[in-house]
């Protein structure tokens, strides 16, 4: 959201609108020009209302995954829950691949794309949908924009050179067309036109959903984490702000974390709690990084405020 301030001709910074949006100050002896901390909404959905960062709406108000920047500079990404969480525990990117085309997954490319073409036709199989998550079932069915923010890759045999053949392009989806259940061709658009031409009979596809559209809680151990969800208590189906980056006070697998020397990072476990370096061990190295502790910590007493650090 953006806000226009006016300024008359021989008018200064330290009065009237922009002195008001600067919170200008006279007695500041760094200049007299003191701006508050910066403050990044979010972008709306049209038609969207404001959203409160510690609530949750059963409509949609902002575009999923737009970024939320507090004063403090902790971070919150819009998402979609679809599993409720009611624990502490931190919540999981949930869904899967929606489909392949091309000769790894199906039927071809239906139309050519023209090089400067910002959208691409993609056919769509009766079983295609994120059927390796549960995001959806994978029936083919596709409701409109349903993509939205969600990523395609192409890649065919036009052109390249030495032993690798392949143009491969990756785009941010922007919109696509509905179909309904079964198999069907819909058209996706993409955030910038395609660079190659790429022909009907050499080309593959692959699409993955907008991967805030599907946050939930669940003990597995093949989900990436995704943050904590702002509201504390989120339902399925609803709307919120989960929190990636910044100070913030999470749930371990115990209330011990720091009582080591030394022991500051810290790793996700299979169920979203916070787990220290003690459970490292070579059937687990994979576990996601989380953070590291802010509080001080001692030998008889730990602590659970964190500094979260998934994504700025």
């Amino acid at each position: 959201m953006s806000t226009n301030y006016q300024k008359s001709l021989g008018e200064g910074f330290s009065s009237g609108q922009i002195g008001a949006a600067l919170n200008y100050d006279p007695n500041d002896r760094y200049g007299g020009q003191m701006i508050g901390g910066f403050y990044a909404e979010g972008i709306r959905k049209a038609g969207g209302s404001y959203q409160g960062t510690y609530v949750q709406a059963s409509a949609q108000n902002y575009l999923l995954g737009t970024r939320r920047i507090t004063r403090d500079g902790r971070v919150f990404y819009y998402a979609k829950c679809s599993a409720s969480r009611t624990s502490g525990m931190a919540m999981m990117f949930n869904g899967g691949r929606f489909a392949t085309v091309g000769t790894d997954g199906g039927a071809v490319l239906p139309v050519a794309i023209v090089a400067g073409d910002n959208h691409c036709h993609v056919s769509i199989a009766a079983t295609d949908g994120s059927n390796q998550g549960s995001y959806e079932s994978a029936d083919g069915a596709v409701a409109a924009d349903e993509l939205y923010g969600g990523y395609l890759y192409l890649y065919g045999t036009n052109g390249g050179s030495g032993s690798d053949t392949y143009q491969r392009e990756n785009r941010m989806i922007t919109g696509n067309t509905a179909q309904a259940a079964g198999a069907g061709t819909i058209t996706v658009n993409v955030e910038e036109p395609f660079t190659y031409a790429h022909a009907v009979s050499s080309i593959k596809v692959e699409i993955w959903p907008n991967p805030w559209a599907t946050l939930a809680m669940v003990a597995e151990t093949y989900l990436s984490i995704a943050g904590f969800p702002a509201p504390g208590t989120v339902t399925s189906g609803y709307y919120f702000w989960c929190q990636t980056w910044g100070p913030c006070r999470i749930s371990g697998q115990d209330y011990n974390l720091g009582e080591n020397a030394n022991q500051r990072n810290l790793w996700f476990g299979p169920d979203g709690s916070i787990r220290n370096a003690t459970v490292i061990t070579a059937s687990n190295y994979g576990f996601q990084h989380a953070g590291f502790l802010l509080s001080r910590t001692g030998a008889s007493y730990g602590d659970t405020f964190i500094f979260l650090q998934i994504t700025p």
